[in-house]
């Protein structure tokens, strides 16, 4: 799974039953290749928004005062 905006949160799996958990709030492009016993591969892709809390914008599932500072950080504006 490619995060589109941070790299940082790219994730992987392999196995018979593959598991990714604690995905951050973003948009992800995944990739899903399947092999079967014989060798042969089959691919396809697949677009996937994973959603937080809201107002959680510094992605510690917790929304508190340091999520203001966060937010003021990135979208305040000085007059």
């Amino acid at each position: 799974m490619i995060h589109r905006e941070n790299p940082a949160y790219n994730r992987s799996a392999d196995g018979e039953t593959p598991t990714i958990a604690n995905l951050k709030y973003g948009f992800y492009d995944v990739t899903l290749t399947i092999e079967d016993d014989n060798g042969a591969t089959a691919t396809d892709q697949m677009f996937f928004s994973a959603t937080g809390l809201k107002g959680d914008f510094n992605f510690d599932r917790n929304v508190d005062g340091d999520d203001l500072v966060e937010f003021a950080d990135k979208f305040g504006t000085s007059d």
